[in-house]
């Protein structure tokens, strides 16, 4: 078939402008992505070609995994990374620091990273790349745990505009346990290039996450591999050891991804962990299958992963231990009955007891016994001690698993999806959740970190079951105010705060043991003097928090005409809208259920009389999941405000981002409005 002209003809204005835009999505220069060939043209680049807000983007990524052998070990994972980031903006320089959790039980055990290097390219100004060296000094490593530590490097020479690039090699003897390979960033990712190799020994499934579309590329070659082990023979009626070298040919299987010019995903309020939606692809270990070894399946689910778990001397085994705190318990449970009673006893010995060594896992370091006798333990041990306390009390208690924000939401079931443990007690009226290295904590008001998804109990029989972990009862914020305008049109008056949940757990982490000085020194509040500030029930997390405090507040009160402008909500109201996102693909995240409520007194001054107040309202979103109430009125020499503001639900669902966001513009819109005064 030929092609018909008159048909298909094309106008050149229209094919020009094709081209102009082909072009303009096309890099304006050749890219050389081996390691040191950075070029001017990338040093030049004072912005984004497309997201040009960004304050960095990563250029290059590449990672390649595949599997060696030794004696001593067997198959290790091999994985050698490469990266290569262009600093726009100041706000970029966090791109230049590097942290790497490294798994670091024993000599044997452990993930070791050799082969860092790592450059800072700039342009002089003569023209000419300038590159730093990163150095000895800028490397460092910090233990977390018995089990893990912090490989860390800083690269130097950081300013706007420069490249930084590094290279390492990972080496982990963890089969099992292979690193998530990420596409996505909260800056743009030009390109990056995935190659996982496995022998076919090893079998692997892949898990996606994120919304961005790929392709897995599937492969497979044969492979040799040269490895020397140790044999003994005889010599002379003796044994003598000697170094044999050996060549074993087999299929390797190949999975490879590249990707180009990935959006980045942009974090927001609410987000929770950002990471628990940005592309991404792992591999998990389904089987082995070994020459003349039998089949063995490593996919698993979470009842065999919470029963390892619980059957090993770090967790379950810390659990039968009692002799060491018998006579403590005894003495601080005589003459109690109460069933709450003995919980909240104990709960609040192990608080005052113990101190938490900010270590955090499922598994006990030095084990409960040590770690009762120092007084400092991590979480397992904190927790796990608590435990056993409740049960030799009598009490039905359980630990429970969790992942906290930071390890994200484990996507297929692994014991390393978890890296925390609480307690619980079963009790007639419901269940309470209990972590004692919180020293603010009180039962069932759990930190926000800790507020994940779901737990998993388990039981001594060996069972386990999925628990929530937010409780119904809203956390609340509750104001009074009252002030008048003063001389110099600014707002002065009293303030008087409660706090209960989580609302109040935030606020005794945030200022228990601060000066009054230095707890006036944390408050936010734009053009406000705060004086008179006191704090009551701190130290007792079963009471509300109270707080109270004089204030002078600037710039909410505007003289035009002779009419004064007043802000109701002074320094209370939501300045700006949350959410700012066209679109948004990943969930909301509250944490927990919260209602925050102001009743704000405003005196009318001498001489003026009220010409308009902005109208009431009242929003409901759904069926009383979200709800604003805004009721003004005068009420004699006085306009007063009353305000609610309640959340519902924990988290909601990406679908109704854009009703949210409507629902937040007009509490910002409605809290606009101001309070018009005239003179008499």
């Amino acid at each position: 078939m030929g092609f018909c002209l008159n048909k298909c003809f094309i106008p050149m204005k229209f094919f020009s402008t094709c081209l102009i835009v082909f072009f303009s999505l096309q890099p304006l220069f050749s890219q050389d992505f081996r390691f040191g060939k950075v070029s001017k043209e990338e040093l030049s680049e004072t912005q984004h070609p497309v997201y040009t807000e960004s304050n960095a983007a990563v250029l290059y990524r590449e990672i390649k995994t595949n599997f060696d052998y030794n004696q001593d070990d067997g198959f290790y994972v091999v994985t050698e990374v490469f990266e290569r980031i262009k600093i726009y903006k100041k706000e970029g320089f966090d791109w230049g620091n590097v942290e790497l959790s490294l798994y670091d039980e024993s000599n044997r055990y452990k993930e070791d990273i050799g082969s860092l290097k790592g450059y800072t390219y700039s342009l002089a100004d003569n023209g000419k790349i300038e590159e730093t060296k990163l150095g000895r000094n800028g490397i460092f490593e910090e233990k977390q745990s018995k089990y893990r530590k912090t490989y860390k490097f800083a690269m130097p020479a950081l300013k706007e505009g420069c490249v930084i690039e590094y290279e390492y090699t990972m080496k982990s003897p963890l089969i099992g346990s292979i690193d998530t390979y990420r596409f996505q960033e909260t800056i743009p990712v030009n390109k990056v290039y995935v190659d996982f190799r496995t022998p076919e020994y090893l079998n692997y499934k892949n898990h996606r996450r994120g919304w961005i579309f790929y392709n897995v590329k599937q492969d497979s070659r044969e492979r040799s591999l040269d490895y020397t082990y140790t044999r003994s023979v005889l010599e002379t009626g003796r044994a003598v050891a000697t170094n044999e070298r050996q060549t074993v040919k087999f299929k390797e299987n190949i999975f490879q991804v590249e990707l180009k010019d990935v959006e980045p995903i942009i974090e927001e309020s609410y987000s929770g962990n950002i990471d628990n939606y940005t592309s991404s692809i792992t591999f998990e270990l389904e089987f082995t299958r070994f020459p003349n070894s039998p089949f063995k399946m490593y996919a698993t689910n979470w009842e065999a992963v919470t029963k390892t778990i619980y059957e090993s001397d770090e967790f379950g085994g810390q659990l039968s231990k009692e002799k060491y705190f018998e006579e403590d318990i005894d003495q601080i449970l005589a003459g109690v009955s109460n069933q709450k009673e003995k919980a909240i006893k104990v709960f609040e010995f192990v608080k005052g007891k113990m101190n938490w060594n900010k270590y955090l896992g499922v598994y006990c370091d030095d084990g409960v016994k040590e770690a009762y006798k120092s007084g400092i333990g991590s979480t397992a041990e904190i927790n796990l001690m608590l435990t056993a306390m409740l049960r030799h009390a009598g009490l039905k208690s359980n630990p429970i698993l969790l992942s906290t924000k930071a390890n994200g939401i484990p996507i297929f079931p692994t014991r390393s999806g978890f890296n925390y443990v609480i307690s619980s007690v079963e009790l007639p009226d419901g269940l309470l959740l209990l972590d004692a290295t919180n020293k603010n904590a009180a039962p069932n008001v759990l930190d926000e970190e800790l507020l994940n998804w779901q737990g998993v109990m388990l039981w001594e029989s060996g069972a386990s079951n999925w628990v929530p972990l937010q409780t119904a009862e809203k956390s609340q914020s509750a104001y009074i105010c009252s002030a008048k305008i003063n001389e110099n049109l600014e707002l002065e008056g009293e303030i008087k705060a409660q706090y209960t949940g989580n609302r109040a757990l935030e606020k005794r982490d945030a200022f228990r043991g601060l000066t009054t000085a230095e707890a006036i020194n944390k408050f936010d509040y734009k053009n406000v003097q705060i004086s008179n500030l006191e704090f009551s029930e701190m130290d007792n997390p079963y009471l509300p928090l109270k707080m109270a405090s004089s204030f002078v507040a600037s710039d909410f009160v505007e003289e035009i005409n002779e009419e004064y402008y007043v802000s109701p909500l002074v320094f209370l109201a939501l300045k700006e809208n949350p959410f700012k996102l066209s679109d948004r693909k990943y969930p909301v995240e509250y944490g927990y259920a919260q209602l925050d409520r102001v009743i704000f007194t405003i005196e009318i001054p001498q001489g003026y009389q009220v010409k308009s107040i902005p109208e009431s309202t009242n929003i409901i979103v759904g069926e009383n999941e979200y709800e604003f109430k805004y009721l003004l009125s005068q009420k004699g020499n006085f306009i007063q405000l009353m305000m609610n503001l309640g959340v519902n639900n924990s988290s909601e669902a990406a679908e109704n981002y854009q009703s949210l966001k409507e629902f937040y513009q007009a509490i910002v819109d409605k809290q606009k409005e101001k309070i018009v005064l005239s003179k008499l």
